[in-house]
């Protein structure tokens, strides 16, 4: 399926994946495609936050769902 991640600047990306793929999985696809590292990711839907080790299926994102991409800013 066909999901699309809203991210820096309301930019908005399409990426290919499956109902069956982690959240991981997911954050791996971003990172090819924005470069941000996983655990600087924070994906949220539906005014949830995504947990690393559920499906995109348990979380009921389907085909053409958006999910919104935070980034987790490295503190010091």
């Amino acid at each position: 399926i066909r999901i699309f991640i809203m991210g820096i600047n309301g930019r908005n990306i399409g990426v290919e994946v499956w109902p069956s793929d982690e959240i991981r999985q997911l954050k791996e696809n971003i990172k090819g495609e924005l470069g941000i590292e996983p655990n600087q990711q924070r994906l949220i839907f539906a005014g949830k936050q995504l947990e690393d080790n559920l499906t995109l299926a348990s979380y009921k994102i389907g085909s053409h769902s958006t999910i919104q991409l935070v980034v987790r800013l490295g503190g010091g």
